[in-house]
């Protein structure tokens, strides 16, 4: 969980830190280093690396470099995570033809505790990102609602029933969705040996559920 105030430009340094973390482990990483994968003086990463390390994210060790502490490796992972979900999101959900890195970066510094879990669950809980990288965990498994609204369609139990909200799928598989009359509203139910959508029984993939969201109804 990522908490207090952070700038933009120090949550890119925690970001670039966890990179090098993810190559190299616990190695000190000369700001030479920092300021060359920032694309900035050394003298302003020699600056911002003191900042994070009076902070307590970084332990410094001058005319040497710095590395991770543990608190910082945490908050690293956490905006490295956001980022990779955040491209999971423009390429398999909406499709986006610019440069995706650049436009994760610019838009994982409003990502919150909240939104972070509600992209996870509409994506399916992705493993990796489009680049086959590895999604770091959730430093935090539980819902930071107090009661959540949506849920996965394929996690609705025996005899329970949802409407469905969120479509979050590749083309091909929205194609199959709607063939089975799976769209924005229907109602969805698990009858123990299958589902079943307007009174019709289907034969649907569970995998392909993971990423259609349903708010729940009572159970039958």
């Amino acid at each position: 969980m990522v908490s207090g105030h952070f700038e933009e430009h120090e949550e890119q340094y925690m970001e670039a830190f966890y990179d090098f973390y993810e190559k190299n482990g616990d190695e000190v990483v000369r700001n030479g280093e920092v300021a060359a994968a920032l694309k900035v003086s050394p003298a302003s990463a020699t600056e911002m690396i003191q900042r994070l390390a009076g902070k307590g994210y970084l332990n410094y060790e001058p005319y040497k470099g710095a590395r991770l502490t543990a608190s910082g490796l945490s908050f690293g992972r956490t905006m490295k995570r956001r980022h990779r979900l955040l491209e999971v999101l423009l390429v398999e959900v909406m499709n986006f033809q610019g440069d995706v890195h650049e436009a994760a970066c610019r838009m994982e510094h409003a990502v919150d505790d909240e939104l972070e879990w509600t992209l996870d669950e509409l994506l399916g809980r992705p493993d990796v990102d489009p680049s086959g990288r590895p999604i770091p965990p959730p430093e935090n498994r539980h819902s930071p609602f107090p009661k959540q609204p949506l849920v996965q369609a394929s996690t609705l139990g025996s005899g329970q029933r949802g409407e469905i909200l969120v479509i979050a799928s590749p083309s091909g598989n929205k194609e199959l969705l709607n063939s089975v009359g799976i769209s924005i509203g229907a109602e969805i139910l698990n009858t123990g040996s299958g589902w079943r959508v307007g009174g019709a029984d289907i034969d649907i993939d569970d995998s392909i559920l993971h990423k259609v969201l349903v708010k729940t109804r009572e159970s039958l």
